[in-house]
């Protein structure tokens, strides 16, 4: 490999609408500031997520949580 080449990983989305209502009701300062998370998918659409991981059989605790699929990128926080 050569110096500006980097090893790709997928990364996954998750989302679980408890862990998105948990995350609006915490209260501190910045509280308005990055509670969603986007990511754009495979089709560079932008996705609302709570989890990000490079496992997909490495789901999170959440019981409501769903499987979004594979991410690109990062996209932005709202």
């Amino acid at each position: 490999m050569s110096d500006n080449e980097f090893p790709i990983k997928i990364c996954h989305g998750w989302y679980s609408e408890t862990a998105q209502q948990n995350k609006l009701s915490f209260k501190h300062e910045d509280s308005n500031k990055g509670n969603y998370i986007y990511w754009l998918d495979i089709n560079d659409e932008p996705v609302l997520v709570t989890h990000v991981n490079n496992d997909p059989n490495d789901k999170p605790l959440f019981d409501d949580v769903v499987y979004i699929g594979p991410l690109k990128r990062w996209y932005i926080n709202k």
